[in-house]
């Protein structure tokens, strides 16, 4: 009896390791098939495993973020007249009736000639100009100003747009432009510098047909030393005075001549020298554009 129960426990433990034998060269089989040794196998599958659980929880992580945010964007209060939060502290104005909004629209409200609360209908104060920050006021006249403002005034980089579609995109200083873009709806541009609001000092001119100016400026006219490039080919190189050639310089025209001298309000006058295409030369004394004895 007890020898036939230790041959039946014998026989059940062979069968056992042999199941796990089987097992085992399945498995082994089964993962060469996909690929790699064993042990190959096992590290990707580990490492794979470890990034999509990464990736996994990075997404739900953002997805909790944008919840909340979406949740503080709520309970932030919002502005009734461009119905957009109210996040920047510093762009906000309450009115008297304790009503918030965006400073620079209830600015553009009350120059529109709205005396009431937008809100409430409630009568309103003065709203001041933006002390400082960036806002955007909308003037009656179509006029808009979108950029800083300080004490009151634009002060700062700005972008300031005219009826008529000409706009202004520079640096502002206490309500006046100092250096920046202006470009005018048919095409041409002007870009340099400013005072009084006026091209002034160093700047660069150029027209709808291509021509250009570069050089100084005084009170939005040529004045001084410049370069005219004309779109037909002629060059100027000289002195200006009020948008007129005036002083020593040299032109050059597209079929060639050259004049080199002295020039009065845009004429030739004075020592000059031209030469021409075909190798004449007649220097001396012009008087308006004209050469004795020519």
């Amino acid at each position: 009896m007890y020898i036939q129960m230790k041959k039946r426990k014998t026989r059940r433990l062979k069968q056992r390791v042999s199941r796990k034998v089987r097992r085992t060269r399945r498995t082994r089989r089964t993962r060469r098939k996909k690929g790699g040794s064993r042990g190959t196998y096992s590290h990707t599958a580990r490492t794979q495993g470890v990034a999509k659980a990464k990736a996994k929880w990075e997404e739900k992580k953002w997805e909790e973020k944008k919840w909340e945010k979406k949740k503080w964007e709520e309970r932030v209060p919002m502005c009734s007249i461009c119905l957009k939060r109210l996040k920047d502290k510093r762009k906000i104005y309450t009115t008297n009736c304790g009503h918030k909004f965006h400073i620079g629209c209830i600015k553009t409200h009350q120059l529109y000639g709205g005396d009431l609360c937008p809100y409430c209908r409630t009568p309103m104060d003065v709203v001041p100009f933006p002390d400082k920050g960036t806002h955007e006021i909308r003037d009656p006249s179509g006029t808009v100003y979108d950029g800083k403002w300080k004490d009151g005034m634009m002060h700062g980089y700005g972008k300031y747009t005219y009826p008529d579609g000409t706009y202004y995109e520079g640096w502002w200083q206490s309500h006046n432009k100092r250096t920046g873009k202006e470009t005018y709806p048919g095409g041409g541009y002007y870009e340099g510098e400013f005072q009084d609001n006026k091209y002034n000092g160093q700047g660069v001119f150029t027209y709808p047909d291509g021509s250009i100016y570069k050089g100084a400026f005084r009170r939005g006219l040529f004045y001084g030393q410049g370069i005219l490039t004309h779109s037909s080919g002629r060059l100027y190189d000289g002195e200006w005075v009020d948008d007129k050639m005036n002083g020593q310089g040299k032109l050059t025209y597209a079929n060639g001549d050259i004049y080199n001298g002295h020039w009065d309000l845009g004429q030739k006058h004075g020592q000059g020298e031209m030469t021409y295409a075909d190798g004449r030369v007649h220097a001396g004394i012009w008087n308006r554009d004209e050469f004795p004895g020519q």
